[in-house]
C-alpha cells in the first residue's frame, strides 16, 4: 500500500505517518530526510542538493524529483511506503505518478488533513523544544511545569522568535495557493479522502483507520491477482510466451525487407508509365513501289530533333527511282489512260451539241 499524507504545517503529518507506518509495517519517507541523505553520497546529483542545503535555500524542483525517485526505487519499498508531505504541487503529483507507473505501482491513497487557521497557528507558534535533550514542548497545549526550563533535563527551552506568527501566516498562504490543484489531481483519479485533523494524532489515525484497512486489503489482493496471472500455465506457457516474442523479433527485419521490395516495384513502375508519356520524334517516309505505298517510320531521339533524319540506303535509294520516271513521264509527255479518256468524253459531247444545232 502506497499512502501520501497532505496537509498544511502544523497538521501531525509526522506524528499520523508514524501511526501508520507502524501498524501496517510501512516504511517512511520525508522529503528533508530523503535531501539529507542524498547529499552525503558521492554523485553530481548529491554535490548539488548539498550546495543548496548548505546555504540554507529551497532546493530547486527538478532536484527534489531526482532525490525522490532514486529513493523510491529502492527495493525496500517494494511492498509501500508512506509519503509525508509530498507532493507538495500538481506537478510533483504528476512527475510521481509516471515515475509510479514504469514501475507497475500507483498511489492507493492520499489523505487530506483539515485544520482550521487558528488551530495551526497555535501549534506552530507555540512550539518550543529543549536546548540539551531535544524533547518538545507547545507553550499553549503541553507547556512544561516551570517556564523556560525542561521537565526532563532541566536545561534551557528554546522559543520561537518574536516575528515567528508572519512567517507562519506566509507559509500557510503559499500552502492554500498550492493545495487546490493537487487535491483536484487526487480526486479525480478517486484516491482522495478528507480527515478533519484538528484533534490529537491518536483521535485523528481512529478516523482514519478503517479507510486504509479497506485499501490495504485491495492493494493485497491486486498484488495476488498479478502473481497470478504471471504463473498461469506454468513453465510450459511461460515458454510459449518467450516463443511469441521471439517470434515477433525475428519476423520484423523480414517485414522490413518485404516492404523495401514493394517500393522498388512501385518505383520501377512509375518510371516505366513517365517513359511511355514522354513524346519521340519521328518521321514517316513513304515509298511507292510497284503502284503499291509503303511507309516506312524512322524515328529520331529528342536530343537531335532540329536535323534531318536519314533513312535507310535502299528506301533512298527506291524513292530517287520514282522520282526520276516521275520527271522523266512529265518531259516525254506521256499521258496517263485516265486523262485520254477524259478528252474522248469531253470531245463526243462537243459534237453532240455541234449536231443539234445544225
Amino acid at each position: 500500500m502506497r499512502v501520501i499524507l497532505v496537509g498544511p504545517p502544523g497538521s501531525g503529518k509526522t506524528a499520523l505517518a508514524a501511526l501508520i507506518g507502524k501498524d501496517f509495517g510501512l516504511p517512511v519517507l520525508t522529503v528533508a530526510e530523503v535531501l539529507a541523505s542524498c547529499a552525503q553520497k558521492e554523485r553530481a546529483l548529491s554535490a548539488q542538493v548539498a550546495q543548496y542545503l548548505k546555504a540554507g535555500q529551497c532546493v530547486p524542483d527538478g532536484l527534489v524529483l531526482l532525490a525522490m525517485n532514486e529513493r523510491l526505487a529502492g527495493a525496500d519499498l517494494a511492498e509501500g511506503f508512506v509519503l509525508e508531505g509530498y507532493p507538495l504541487n500538481a506537478g510533483q503529483a504528476e512527475e510521481l505518478e509516471r515515475f509510479l507507473a514504469q514501475q507497475g505501482r500507483r498511489i492507493d491513497l492520499a489523505i487530506h488533513l483539515q485544520v482550521d487557521s487558528d488551530v495551526l497557528m497555535e501549534r506552530l507558534v507555540g512550539q518550543a523544544r529543549c536546548d540539551n535533550c531535544g524533547m518538545q514542548y507547545n507553550l499553549y497545549v503541553n507547556p512544561p511545569m516551570v517556564e523556560g526550563v525542561c521537565d526532563n533535563c532541566g536545561a534551557r527551552i528554546i522559543q520561537r522568535p518574536g516575528d515567528y506568527e508572519e512567517t507562519i501566516s506566509n507559509r500557510l498562504r503559499i500552502f492554500a495557493g498550492l493545495i487546490g490543484p493537487l487535491l483536484q489531481y487526487y480526486k479525480v483519479y478517486g484516491h482522495l479522502i478528507e480527515i478533519d485533523g484538528g484533534d490529537e494524532p491518536k483521535v485523528v489515525y481512529r478516523r482514519m483507520r478503517p479507510e486504509l484497512k479497506r485499501v490495504s486489503v485491495a492493494a493485497s489482493e491486486s498484488r495476488v491477482s498479478t502473481s497470478t496471472e504471471e504463473q498461469v500455465g506454468g513453465p510450459a506457457a511461460r515458454a510459449g510466451r518467450k516463443a511469441a516474442s521471439d517470434v515477433k523479433k525475428t519476423s520484423a527485419p523480414r517485414r522490413v525487407a518485404v516492404r523495401k521490395k514493394v517500393a522498388k516495384g512501385v518505383a520501377k513502375k512509375k518510371a516505366a508509365k513517365k517513359a511511355m508519356k514522354t513524346p519521340s520524334a519521328s518521321k514517316t517516309a513513304v515509298v511507292k513501289k510497284r503502284g503499291k505505298s509503303q511507309s516506312v517510320v524512322v524515328k529520331k531521339s529528342p536530343k537531335v530533333a532540329g536535323s534531318k533524319v536519314k533513312a535507310s540506303p535502299k528506301v533512298a535509294k527506291k524513292a530517287r527511282s520514282a522520282t526520276s520516271k516521275k520527271k522523266t513521264a512529265k518531259k516525254a509527255g506521256a499521258k496517263s489512260p485516265v486523262s485520254v479518256a477524259r478528252k474522248k468524253v469531253s470531245s463526243a459531247k462537243v459534237k453532240k451539241k455541234a449536231a443539234k444545232k445544225g
